[in-house]
């Protein structure tokens, strides 16, 4: 089982998140990181889901991403892999934004989350084919969380599926939006990126927080335990 988490506390308030300065305090460091000429990716001390840092991220009038990433941490034996993000923005932007995309390990796109301009959540499997949108829409300057599913398959076995909390710490989804027998990638899933993960421009700042990426299950809400060992485990140990 294997669990990475990152809830950005210790990052300083005002500097730009790199791999090398995301871990220590703040969990598991992250295993690459990018922004791109005139946009922001920055820890943040103004909100935050929990404690009190998150990231704000932002894009300039040239089309570019912001965005953190696990490159490396899960074995990738699993064909199926569940991440979480915390979001907060502050209002609608102006056109739809990419924020959550699981990846494989050799960086094939096999499912992503976006923000639409309406404030609803778009899921694409596979390198950006929608196949849900929730019916509620984001509140402006409210957090919300999102845990999002993807199983490796091609052409009818991969699957994906987004469970929305627009109570952020809640239990119980307010939303489940899912996909079966579709092509995600034949490759199983191992990476996470979160922030603006395509290109976009002027993307308003938006804040995301408590990232977590798992091989058991889904995560849970931040502070929660982790998920419970697979059938046939003891803790840490195979059960005889």
């Amino acid at each position: 089982m294997t669990l990475l988490s990152n809830s950005l506390e210790g990052g300083t308030p005002g500097a730009v998140i790199t791999a090398a300065n995301s871990g220590g305090l703040s969990g598991t460091a992250f295993g690459d990181s990018s922004v791109d000429t005139g946009n922001t990716l920055a820890y943040d001390s103004t909100t935050a889901a929990h404690g009190s840092v998150s990231a704000q991220v932002s894009t300039g009038v040239g089309s570019g991403q912001a965005w953190v990433a696990w490159t490396s941490g899960l074995p990738g034996t699993s064909p199926t892999i569940w991440g979480r993000s915390y979001y907060r923005f502050a209002g609608n932007p102006s056109a739809a934004v990419n924020v959550f995309r699981i990846l494989s390990g050799s960086n094939g796109i096999m499912g992503s989350i976006r923000v639409n301009a309406n404030g609803t959540l778009g899921m694409l499997h596979g390198s950006g084919t929608l196949s849900g949108t929730s019916t509620a829409a984001l509140t402006a300057g409210a957090w919300w969380r999102i845990e999002v599913m993807v199983t490796a398959g091609t052409a009818t076995t991969g699957s994906m599926a987004c469970q929305i909390f627009w109570s952020p710490d809640a239990t119980t989804p307010d939303q489940v939006l899912s996909v079966s027998g579709v092509n995600t990638g034949a490759v199983n899933p191992s990476r996470l990126r979160v922030g603006v993960v395509s290109n976009a421009a002027s993307v308003a700042p938006f804040h995301f927080d408590d990232l977590a990426l798992s091989d058991t299950g889904y995560p849970g809400p931040a502070g929660a335990p982790p998920p419970a060992p697979l059938k046939g485990f003891r803790g840490w140990g195979i059960r005889l």
